[in-house]
């Protein structure tokens, strides 16, 4: 577990030659747990937003293999320390997995939320 140097993002819409802030990304230190937060908002004004946290106690992290457990990684998403979605990375298929470092992910967000969450959330 490395606490030094940890990632950490801003989240920017480019569009006509304007860019905007959206918000940012960071992944704080943590021994035990995959962890990403996002935080809303512009440099003056910061709103906590979703946090991503899953257990690194899970087959998938050591064995990517179609077997059990072993065939996704699951990571809860939580608002006001509620879960209201999920990000999974899947196995894909033999071939993909032996030979290419890409990973397949299927997320499942609110209803309720806007693009720029959804964007900070698929940084």
């Amino acid at each position: 577990c490395c606490c030094i140097n940890r990632p950490f993002g801003r989240v920017y819409h480019i569009e006509d030659g304007k860019d905007e802030l959206i918000g940012y990304i960071s992944n704080p230190c943590t021994c035990t747990n995959v962890t990403i937060k996002t935080t809303e908002g512009s440099y003056k004004e910061r709103i906590p937003g979703f946090q991503i946290k899953g257990s690194i106690c899970q087959c998938g992290y050591f064995c990517r293999c179609p077997y059990g457990g072993c065939r996704e990684i699951y990571l809860p998403i939580f608002k006001d320390h509620k879960e209201v979605g999920e990000v999974r990375r899947v196995y894909s298929n033999i071939a993909k997995e032996l030979y290419t470092q890409g990973d397949n992910f299927v997320s499942y967000f609110p209803k309720e939320i806007e693009w720029e969450q959804k964007a900070l959330l698929l940084t």
